[in-house]
């Protein structure tokens, strides 16, 4: 028994706790996520090998209870001229020193579901990790995400 008088599934529970706490995915977090890991959790994504990643956003409501729950994210790409013609898609700026760079979200309806797991920053190499650039939507870009969820009812976690 560990010496704090706790068992160690008691223990274990308690870390998981903290570290779901530390990892602050809710929604509109934004997050790289490697090429392969898009292949993995989208099936209908195909992918580009030459790519690195992808921005994912997180569209999930309430925060995860558990380290082996799933997040659901939607896929992100750098918008183009035709994605301005299309309605219901959310844009929003990810680097704050390049503001003609938009990245464009919802052109993939379905979120991806990727195990909390993946997020783990305590392994050596993780396919998944907080957007170096900016961690979290602004609150217009937000408004966005949720009018889009509730457009095309992606409302994962009730």
């Amino acid at each position: 028994m560990p010496p704090s008088g706790q068992s160690q599934s008691e223990r274990d529970l308690c870390e998981n706790k903290l570290w779901l706490a530390r990892l602050r995915a809710d929604f509109g977090s934004v997050w790289a996520i490697e090429e392969c890991a898009w292949r993995d959790y989208l099936s209908d994504y195909a992918g580009g090998r030459d790519r690195i990643g992808h921005p994912g956003v997180s569209v999930r409501r309430n925060p995860p209870p558990s380290y082996f729950d799933m997040l659901p994210l939607l896929f992100g790409c750098t918008a183009q001229w035709w994605h301005r013609k299309q309605k219901g898609l959310v844009f929003a700026r990810l680097s704050p020193s390049d503001q003609e760079h938009e990245t464009v979200f919802g052109t993939i309806s379905e979120p991806a579901r990727i195990w909390i797991a993946e997020f783990d920053g305590r392994r050596t190499y993780s396919r998944i990790k907080r957007w170096r650039e900016k961690a979290e939507f602004d609150p217009d870009e937000k408004a966005d995400l949720g009018a889009w969820c509730l457009r095309n009812q992606v409302w994962p976690d009730g």
